[in-house]
């Protein structure tokens, strides 16, 4: 692993105009309260002077934004636990000066405010709320599905939490942070920490409305958060969206719409919500629907065996808005096999997966119905439910899956013999080994 002061000794020079250093720094860890002091000190030379009518300079711009790109990265590897050990008093100084100068700014960097705001509420900052507030309004980066990741990451932070849902409620903010917004009131309902539901107004209900007659092609979990939004509402008009959701045309937005049906009362939807406790991609959400509603004798028993739940697990992943965002429209086991897993240690029962979605959740959401462009995945269950879509295929062999997901899992759980990189042939080696530790 490489280390901030590593890099720091290899680059003695370390140039903040050197875009060598910089990728390399940024590719570097913090370990030891040396990185940590190492990394303070390269930021406390960045100036900090932001562009004005007196510093037009646009290359001193772009020269702060570069360094920033590289630092902030190294901060939001480490592990919460060790944030507070390692982030020093004039760091968070730092953190604060560029979030005030980039939201006062006319065009700023999307990308950089988001990951400021990120380790902000890692941090909890005190100015935090006051940033996101601005960032919304302003509005930042609206179209980004990164203030899904941000909202998932204030949940952590209580105080902030409550006063987010008050902040935001009115004007409620625009686009894609809207829409994390509504998702993040949710999952408050769902996990009973919700006060009063933030679209629970007249704004908010005209609001879902509209976001219920967009394409659902084109935007597929406006509607999954319109629908899931319902059982938490008081307002009359929730059962005018109610009926839409039920009758609508996916599956997914039903099976949402089922679940808010029963905790509005109508218990005649219990029996839909058993129908898709049998059906693959809707197994793990319906099963977890019935049995927080009570309602576990339910279940049907082929949706309750360890595959099935690990499989449904898989599923509940690749809905993160963090990942995917949605369920995926196909999903198929192609193989399970009994093998001792170096991760673990232990014999494992391990299926490889492969699912489909009929509309790339990579693909530009502008063009989905004129060029619809299919996906295809594989992923591994059993051990740990993942997918690694970036370096795996279906049209891999068994054997090449379960070799890089090894490698993946080994890192994961930081064993020691985890190797440096994700490949096939690292897994086979660490596959092979543990079959001839066993056949000894």
């Amino acid at each position: 692993m490489k280390t901030v002061t590593n890099i720091m000794q290899t680059f003695q020079s370390q140039d903040q105009s050197d875009p060598k250093f910089l990728q390399a720094l940024s590719e570097s860890n913090i370990v030891t309260l040396q990185d940590a002091k190492e990394l303070d000190q390269f930021l406390k030379r960045l100036p900090l002077q932001e562009l004005s009518l007196d510093n037009p300079d646009i290359s001193v711009k772009t020269h702060q934004e570069a360094v920033l790109a590289s630092v902030l990265p190294i901060y939001l590897r480490l592990d919460r636990s060790l944030l507070n050990n390692f982030v020093p008093l004039s760091v968070l100084g730092v953190i604060t000066h560029w979030l005030e100068c980039f939201l006062s700014s006319d065009q700023p960097p999307e990308k950089l405010c988001l990951q400021l705001l990120t380790l902000c509420i890692r941090l909890q900052v005190f100015e935090c709320r006051s940033f996101l507030k601005q960032a919304a309004r302003k509005p930042l980066a609206p179209h980004s599905y990164d203030w899904a990741i941000l909202f998932d990451e204030i949940q952590s932070f209580p105080e902030l939490t409550l006063s987010l849902l008050e902040d935001f409620k009115h004007p409620l903010p625009p686009s894609i942070i809207g829409l994390s917004f509504l998702d993040f009131a949710n999952q408050l309902g769902y996990q009973g920490k919700l006060p009063v539901h933030p679209f629970d107004t007249s704004q908010g209900i005209q609001r879902l409305d509209q976001w219920l007659q967009e394409s659902y092609t084109t935007y597929p979990t406006k509607a999954l958060s319109v629908a899931s939004s319902l059982g938490h509402l008081k307002n009359p008009q929730r059962q005018y969206l109610l009926n839409k959701c039920l009758n609508h045309e996916d599956e997914n937005v039903k099976c949402e719409a089922a679940w808010s049906a029963v905790l509005m009362g109508k218990e005649e939807s219990l029996t839909l919500l058993k129908e898709f406790a049998i059906n693959n991609c809707f197994q793990y959400r319906a099963c977890e629907y019935l049995t927080r509603l009570g309602k576990p004798d339910l279940i049907p028993e082929e949706a309750t065996s360890l595959q099935q739940q690990a499989l449904g697990e898989l599923i509940d992943w690749l809905t993160q808005p963090s990942e995917f965002g949605w369920p995926p429209d196909e999903v198929n086991i192609r193989s399970t096999i009994n093998i001792e897993w170096p991760p673990t240690g232990r014999e494992e029962n391990l299926s490889i997966v492969e699912y489909r979605y009929q509309y790339s959740p990579f693909q530009d959401t502008d063009n989905l119905e004129q060029n619809p462009q299919p996906f295809h995945g594989v992923a591994l269950i059993g051990s740990i439910p993942y997918s690694l879509y970036q370096h795996t295929s279906p049209e891999m062999k068994d054997e090449e899956v379960l070799a890089v997901h090894c490698c993946w899992e080994m890192k994961v759980l930081k064993k020691s013999k985890a190797p440096d990189t994700l490949s096939v042939e690292a897994g086979k080696r660490l596959l092979k080994e543990t079959i001839q530790t066993v056949n000894q």
